[in-house]
């Protein structure tokens, strides 16, 4: 693959005033790639779409401003106001996966039940020509990412809002608001999936099935398991049989941010200085896929149907609503200089999810965590008088991980009953880290005939607290498989025979419960830097 980056940058700058200076500029980026796709002739006549389209945006034209204000002349009293579009380069994975995955190079092998194939591994390495293959080919289907009609890059339109007050030239306090919108953002469709469902589901908000009833696994009242994939087959959601996924970049999704930043600091003597951040941020998207492979687009949680944008907003997998930065160096003496660095931040964001692909749109991407639990009512539940054995077992988990004292979701289920749950609207505790440095500089200020040169011996620790004690510096989160709430076990049989449609349910009683860490083990770093 051949391809070509260019950029072009203009920038004025104008003083009107000695105290108003403004900033202006230009910026266009742009990528070229040389390389197109093979064409795949039984996409354009299946469903009209072409495999031999480059990415391409050649609109990236970014206009920004800032303007500041310096209220005295002297940096003490400073405003400053900013705004403009940021865009990037085109990743190039997005091109190489068109070009790979066109459908004519490598295939999906679906086989099921009995078609599967006994695995003989000893005979595989003494005659590879015995791998199963070409036996399948009546079972496999082209998987194909392309390239939308509508690509665009991505571009984030951004304005901030900052001030900075200076007291006796040693203390300072100030703010930065700020609001970020990004517009044409990265997202994978599946133009294979079936447009309509083929059923819903009307005890879970008429959540959609893409597969026919019959198609569907039933749930075992002797023997209930959990069934990774109660639609088996992925030919079953496909709107042509003779297609796996066709996975369509396009820029369809959106990204919003928001938030404002407290800050003060105190400048000590001999260039120590003590400073302090808070931050509240809101970060929402309707698709948190960034880069790099497609079938990652699918793992946003949704309700049950991804291309539905509007209705998976919530917040982003990277949000976070507080964070608190201390950090800090004392003055040199005799050539001492100790720091230190504290942050503080909200743990990661998560939502309560079914383990089990119930609607169908994950099987052929092998994705069977993506669906936002239904968060049932155990009163309704049992205020059903025909309630199922498996409707039982679900009441009574669903009231056992509403009790729990340690489910720290469990405020979250109680306020969306009878609802899908929020899509990361769960935060994991507060995350701490401390780190200290620690360095002695040998300078003209220690040994006056050293002139211009200087030496200084750095030592520093990160996570300073589990060096101090193994039991300090870990952040308790909530580990996957206790964000799992319910357990698909297929459709129950017994409600249907009661021409009730729904799944059965497990409840995982584990549900919510912080037991795993995220902090690395403590690091000590030594080095020496010399200067001349």
């Amino acid at each position: 693959m051949t391809s070509a980056d260019l950029a072009l940058y203009a920038q004025a700058d104008y003083n009107p005033t000695p105290k108003l200076n403004i900033q202006g500029g230009l910026r266009w980026d742009v990528t070229l790639f040389m390389t197109r796709p093979e064409r795949n002739p039984l996409l354009e006549n299946t469903l009209g779409q072409r495999t031999n389209v480059i990415a391409r945006d050649l609109n990236n034209i970014q206009p920004r401003l800032q303007i500041t204000y310096d209220f005295v002349g002297d940096q003490t009293s400073v405003l400053k106001f900013g705004a403009g579009a940021y865009s990037a380069n085109i990743v190039h994975w997005a091109q190489l996966s068109n070009m790979q995955q066109t459908g004519t190079r490598l295939i999906d092998v679906v086989a099921t039940g009995a078609n599967v194939p006994r695995p003989d591994f000893i005979r595989y390495r003494q005659d590879p020509n015995s791998v199963p293959g070409a036996e399948l080919a009546g079972q496999s289907v082209p998987y194909i990412n392309i390239i939308g009609n509508n690509f665009q890059a991505p571009t984030t339109w951004k304005g901030n809002l900052s001030f900075r007050q200076f007291f006796a030239s040693k203390v300072y306090v100030g703010f930065n608001a700020y609001y970020g919108r990004t517009v044409n953002n990265y997202v994978y469709m599946d133009r294979n999936l079936r447009s309509t469902p083929a059923f819903t589901l009307a005890n879970e908000g008429n959540r959609p099935v893409f597969a026919p009833l019959d198609r569907v696994a039933r749930a075992n009242p002797a023997r209930p398991g959990a069934i990774p994939y109660p639609i088996g087959n992925p030919r079953d959601v496909n709107q042509d049989p003779r297609l796996g996924r066709v996975l369509e970049l396009n820029g369809l999704s959106n990204v919003w941010q928001r938030g404002i930043i407290l800050e003060a600091g105190l400048l000590l003597p001999k260039g120590g200085s003590i400073n302090a951040t808070y931050t509240y941020n809101q970060t929402e998207d309707n698709n948190s896929y960034n880069c790099c492979i497609a079938r990652t687009s699918a793992l946003t949680q949704i309700i049950g149907d991804p291309r539905n944008l509007d209705e998976n907003r919530g917040n982003s997998a990277t949000d976070f609503r507080h964070k608190v930065v201390l950090f800090g160096t004392s003055p040199q003496m005799y050539g001492f200089r100790i720091g230190f660095r504290y942050v503080g931040i909200q743990g990661n964001p998560w939502t309560p999810i079914v383990f089990g692909d119930i609607t169908g749109d994950g099987v052929g991407l092998l994705i069977n965590t993506n669906k936002r639990a239904f968060i049932f009512d155990p009163a309704v539940i049992r205020a059903n008088p025909n309630m199922t054995p498996f409707e039982r077992n679900l009441a009574d988990g669903m009231e056992a991980v509403l009790n729990n004292p340690d489910n720290i979701a469990a405020q979250i289920l109680r306020n969306n009953l009878s609802n899908f749950a929020p899509r990361n609207a769960i935060f994991n505790p507060m995350a701490h880290n401390l780190d200290v440095r620690l360095s002695y500089t040998l300078d003209k200020q220690t040994f006056k005939w050293l002139g211009s040169q200087n030496m200084e011996v750095i030592a520093e620790c990160f996570n300073f607290l589990n060096f101090l004690k193994s039991d300090w510096g870990r952040n308790k989160i909530v580990p996957g498989g206790n964000q799992v709430l319910l357990q698909a076990l297929g459709i129950d049989p017994i409600a249907e025979a009661q021409g009730r449609i729904q799944y059965a349910y497990n409840v995982n009683r584990a549900f919510g419960q912080a037991t795993a860490f995220s902090n690395l083990p403590y690091q000590i770093q030594i080095g020496v830097r010399y200067g001349f």
